[in-house]
């Protein structure tokens, strides 16, 4: 029987968070474990009953993802070429970042970057084969309204900017 690291459990347990958090709603799909070349969800917003923008996630879990000395952001180191793949999606791409002690003792918040309007409005440093991005938005445990403004804001905003 093969190992199971605790990375791979910390980043199933971060997936399954974004999951739980969005799943209320929009529609979220897993991209299949072995096909995963750098997302992890592929989403859809929900409008008036029917399915509307889609937007994908890339989810970061435990000590990769840094909270400032507040709690209020987080922040992530990314490769370049994982943003110029990010770049080239038909749909808008974020992350999600949930940092956590592990084990897990309370349910953490997730700390969301506009990976494409970063890109947008500032392009891909050329000396650079990594980059620290800070997030841009938060969902608290218990905090559906973040979610929803998310989904209904943030997302049409960054689609509209995409086109």
């Amino acid at each position: 029987m093969p190992a199971v690291s605790d990375e791979r459990l910390k980043g199933n347990y971060g997936t399954s968070v974004v999951i739980a958090r969005f799943s209320a709603d929009c529609l979220v799909r897993p991209v299949a474990s072995d096909t995963d070349v750098g997302v992890d969800l592929y989403c859809e917003t929900v409008d008036a009953g029917q399915p509307f923008l889609h937007f994908w996630v890339q989810v970061k879990t435990g000590q990769q993802c840094r909270l400032n000395s507040l709690s209020t952001e987080a922040s992530c180191s990314f490769d370049i070429d994982h943003l110029r793949y990010w770049h080239r999606q038909p749909v808008p791409v974020f992350a999600a970042l949930v940092p956590t002690e592990w084990p897990v003792e309370r349910e953490p918040g997730i700390y969301i970057i506009d990976v494409t309007r970063w890109i947008l409005e500032r392009g891909f440093p050329r000396d650079q084969a990594s980059i620290s991005l800070s997030s841009n938005y938060r969902c608290m445990p218990g905090d559906r309204d973040s979610v929803r403004a998310f989904l209904g804001q943030v997302v049409p905003a960054t689609t509209a900017r995409l086109r």
